[in-house]
């Protein structure tokens, strides 16, 4: 502060000396301006003969650069000063004043929320803003409230927090939870709550969770500190907030250095990915891999992920930072990322320009997302507690600006049969290329759902498999969600989910656990069955 104090010190004894010396040199011959009446016995004509002669008629700032220097100070003194500034507050409050809070907000300047909150304070701390009341209560002044306030907008959709320490454990690869849906026991188990009378279906404990966003971020993206340049990636948003991109490029020119820089935020992302899924697992809330949906043609396509390619993504990655071979190493990580990503398109397209460290990129991504979404069945929008906006969409562009030949969308959608489980949209991942054209907010559609029964009771469980008692291999149905999926049309193999009792039909039929099931098909209608609707 006392630099800050000398340094305008020193800018106005320029100013002064400035000031005498344009005045010195002031010429009225040579001035489109009517001289002022001299008294004859001044003793300035000769002065302003001299300078006359050496200005020419020339502007002033064409005298010297040092005068120019001084024009630029004269210039920053009044543009840039305290008392400017207020001068031009209050001359865009009294031209235009805000009606609402949040019109004050959206001009980011302090002074106008200031003085909206000291003039219509009972109206600014109502419905979303009650809890100004509570400030006001403490004692704190207009000026302090309007800071908080725009901290808060500034600050926004983020919500800025102080990560926490984390222990690093391990993930357990081929790992299976006692009497998971995987291990296919026939013991029996009491019928499962609706959704609407259970708990969150996974990760119910508070802390494991906070860990689980805090580590996954949104596709890597974490708010733990103010100089953005240190997060491990960046984010833009659209639609209010409700929709965001994702990347990891460079701001700058790839570069030994850019590329380096990359190759260390994936191994970031990657670390905290394998930490929050092996602290999950050993809660024992999931076995040795986790289930996202794909949005493929017209189906929703369940697919298990296995934690081995997350963790061989690790350690190659870790390799490439260490070993003079960095590039080997890096085409081993694209391997084990093609792996995850070959569940959204069959082959991947080799002509984006440094291919392996973009698919690097984007499947560290995609796992951070679609784990996320796993721990809350898929279910509903990705809300976090470092954002204000849940997301309802997000584009994962790897290590590219935009979409090029290959990205990832993850949207909500509904499913059919199923939105009745569910409650709410389900999060489906789906391929974007740049040649499709990139639509928000274009609502949600109806899906059928491609399952086999273990990935459909690991994601969507508590539940149980309801076997046959002469052949225990097969089932007859699985209940969870407060109904049953069972088989409609032994013919087609699709499959029904309907809540209540399971219908008497249903135990006439069996499939195997490996059963490819499609969930949507309606409960076949008896069009010769009358009904006496009056009786």
């Amino acid at each position: 502060m006392t630099r800050l104090r000398d340094q305008k010190s020193n800018r106005i004894q320029v100013l002064n000396r400035f000031l005498g010396e344009s005045t010195s040199e002031y010429d009225p011959k040579h001035s489109n301006v009517a001289p002022y009446e001299q008294d004859d016995e001044s003793g300035d004509e000769g002065i302003n003969s001299d300078s006359s002669n050496e200005n020419d008629g020339r502007p002033l700032w064409q005298n010297g650069e040092a005068t120019k220097i001084y024009l630029e100070l004269l210039e920053v003194f009044i543009t840039k000063s305290h008392a400017f500034a207020r001068f031009k507050s209050n001359f865009r409050y009294l031209s235009r004043p805000p009606t609402h809070l949040s019109e004050a907000l959206d001009t980011r300047d302090i002074y106008i929320v200031q003085r909206f909150l000291a003039k219509n304070f009972t109206s600014a701390a109502s419905s979303d803003y009650e809890w100004l009341h509570e400030l006001d209560e403490a004692g704190f002044s207009k000026h302090e409230i309007a800071e908080l306030l725009l901290e808060n907008t500034n600050d926004s959709p983020w919500i800025r927090f102080t990560p926490r320490a984390h222990v690093r454990c391990h993930i357990q690869n081929n790992f299976h939870v006692p009497d998971c849906a995987h291990e296919g026991n026939t013991r029996n188990k009491p019928q499962p709550l609706p959704y609407s009378e259970q708990a969150r279906p996974s990760v119910p404990h508070a802390d494991l969770r906070r860990q689980v966003e805090e580590l996954c971020g949104i596709g890597g993206v974490i708010p733990s500190s103010r100089d953005i340049s240190s997060w491990d990636s960046s984010m833009t948003f659209q639609e209010q907030s409700s929709a965001s991109s994702i990347t990891y490029a460079a701001t700058s020119p790839l570069t030994s250095q850019t590329h380096r820089a990359m190759l260390v935020k994936i191994s970031n992302v990657l670390d905290n990915f394998c930490t929050t899924a092996a602290a999950v697992q050993s809660n024992g809330l999931c076995c040795g891999s986790f289930t996202a949906l794909f949005q493929l043609q017209e189906c929703l396509n369940l697919r298990r992920i296995e934690f081995y390619h997350a963790t061989e993504m690790a350690s190659h990655m870790n390799e490439a930072l260490e070993d003079d071979n960095t590039e080997a190493a890096i085409r081993h990580c694209a391997q084990s990322a093609r792996h995850i990503l070959q569940a959204l398109v069959e082959t991947l397209p080799e002509t984006i320009p440094d291919n392996d460290l973009h698919y690097c990129a984007l499947a560290a991504q995609f796992l951070c997302v679609a784990f996320l979404s796993y721990t809350q069945a898929h279910i509903g929008p990705v809300d976090l507690f470092f954002l204000n906006t849940p997301q309802r969409e997000m584009m994962l562009l790897g290590s590219q600006h935009v979409p090029g030949d290959f990205a990832i969308k993850a949207q909500l959608v509904e499913p059919t049969c199923l939105a009745e489980m569910t409650q709410q949209p389900v999060l489906a991942f789906s391929s974007v290329a740049k040649k499709e054209k990139l639509l928000w907010g274009s609502g949600p559609s109806r899906f059928d759902v491609l399952s086999n029964p273990e990935d459909f009771l690991d994601t969507w469980g508590p539940g149980y498999f309801v076997h046959n008692t002469a052949n225990p291999s097969k089932i007859h149905a699985i209940a969870l969600g407060g109904g049953f999926v069972f088989l409609a049309d032994g013919g087609t193999s699709n499959f029904h989910w309907s809540k209540g009792k399971l219908p008497e039909s249903a135990l006439q039929a069996t499939f195997e656990p490996c059963t490819m099931m499609r969930i949507g098909a309606p409960v076949t209608i008896n069009l010769n069955c009358y009904t006496d609707e009056a009786a």
